[in-house]
């Protein structure tokens, strides 16, 4: 199991990987996918559609 730290560190690096990419719509989104992935089960491509087309939210990959 993860510790907090690591937790922290792996989502600060996801961060610095998705904004070297000038993924920023992601970034703005992304604490909203982790939590359905943690809340419902699902994995991150699910999590991904399910903020995209069920919630209506408009923003690109």
């Amino acid at each position: 199991m993860m510790n907090e730290t690591t937790t922290n560190s792996e989502y600060q690096r996801l961060v610095s990987h998705l904004t070297y990419l000038k993924m920023d719509m992601m970034i703005e989104h992304l604490d909203e996918v982790l939590d359905q992935i943690s809340g419902q089960s699902l994995s991150f491509v699910e999590a991904w559609y399910y903020v995209k087309f069920e919630d209506n939210l408009n923003f690109c990959f």
